[in-house]
């Protein structure tokens, strides 16, 4: 989906990268900056006083994101693993304490071929496809998310946060996107 170049013309021959098959998840800075050069994060944000009834005024951030990645196969790939990509989206007062946090997470999700419809990352194990929310080559992955201001909160700040975990807790094995932040405001 991604094009017409083998693993090889990517992972080798462009760049002048060797025959070190990057990423490497040894080198923090090159591969976060590599994923960056291939995934892009777009985010909008606003804030409006919804009003689902003549008396009833909600104050609400909407928050819009798109992933897109153009890699040439689906990311993140390979065995079953826990290996992801997350999209953290959280919304601060103006003195930064926090309203809300989303996370989406993005990867190949198995299961046991049996009757178990637990998730699993055994390679080793039969496995079939639970279901999917990779990124797939030019697929944008749209998120809306809308979150309740408290009362009297006026401004607001957004922060969206894509970052590839190839061992999620372990902050070594976790490479950083892109960042984004917006402000938002019901005064404008």
């Amino acid at each position: 989906m991604g094009g017409t170049e083998s693993c090889q013309d990517c992972h080798i021959n462009k760049d002048n990268t060797g025959h070190g098959f990057p990423p490497n998840y040894q080198n923090k800075a090159k591969t976060s900056k590599r994923l960056a050069s291939w995934i892009d994060l777009n985010v909008s944000a606003f804030a409006y006083k919804f009003k689902p009834s003549a008396k009833e005024v909600i104050p609400t951030v909407v928050i819009t994101t798109e992933v897109v990645s153009r890699i040439g196969h689906r990311f993140p790939d390979g065995c079953p693993s826990p290996n992801r990509v997350t999209l953290d989206v959280i919304v601060k007062t103006k003195d930064g304490k926090e309203i809300s946090k989303v996370t989406k997470i993005y990867m190949p999700q198995h299961r046991l071929g049996y009757d178990n419809n637990e998730m699993v990352y055994a390679a080793n194990r039969k496995l079939t496809l639970l279901r999917d929310t990779s990124l797939f080559p030019f697929v944008p992955k749209k998120e809306t998310i809308e979150v309740v201001l408290p009362d009297g909160i006026e401004i607001a700040t957004v922060e969206a946060t894509l970052t590839f975990r190839q061992l999620p807790g372990v902050e070594e094995a976790e490479f950083p996107i892109h960042k984004v932040t917006k402000e938002v405001s019901l005064k404008r």
